[in-house]
């Protein structure tokens, strides 16, 4: 993950997290794989203090 600090936060803090929908396909169609999920973090002045990113890879679940 990585984490940029912009301004100074206030009050809570919303995060949202999204995949585009080509790599949601390949999520659920490739045994593994990995793509960049962007973070929008908000808070509650509705600025975006941060700058977040983060790398996600997937595999097959191990039975057992």
């Amino acid at each position: 993950m990585n984490i940029r600090y912009v301004s100074l936060l206030e009050g809570d803090l919303e995060a949202t997290a999204s995949v585009d929908v080509a790599d949601r396909q390949r999520m659920q169609q490739d045994e593994r794989g990995d793509t960049v999920v962007s973070v929008v973090l908000t808070d509650s002045a509705g600025s975006h203090p941060v700058d977040c990113r983060m790398e996600w890879a997937w595999i097959p679940k191990q039975k057992g």
